[in-house]
């Protein structure tokens, strides 16, 4: 069975906590490990908090959408903004070992 749920809310990081209960929720009804909830919860929060920051400057007024698609074999959290496109070209890749923060795995 294929099922989605479609999340719009304003680029306001106060509406970040919905969108954790909303991916947790997910997670734990399909049957997600605690750890593996925490985790997924966590990368798209990062990933709307980067789009904030990042992409909107900090603006509170502009549009995230959050998209959960859950089918038998796998649930897919999508992000869309409406900032500008990103070249990929000029997108460069860094060794894992420069990376800041602490990773779980």
């Amino acid at each position: 069975m294929r099922a989605a749920l479609e999340f719009r809310f304003p680029s306001d990081p106060k509406w970040l906590k919905g969108l954790r209960n909303i991916v947790s929720l997910v997670c734990e009804r399909n049957g997600f490990s605690e750890y593996d909830i925490g985790v997924m919860t966590l990368a798209v929060d990062e990933a709307c908090a980067n789009i904030i920051k990042h992409t909107y400057s900090g603006c509170l007024e502009e549009r995230i959408v959050a998209r959960c698609i859950v089918d038998d074999t796998h649930i897919e959290f999508q992000l869309e903004d409406t900032g500008p496109r990103v070249d990929p070209e000029k997108i460069k890749a860094r060794p894992l070992d420069e990376l800041k923060g602490h990773f779980p795995w």
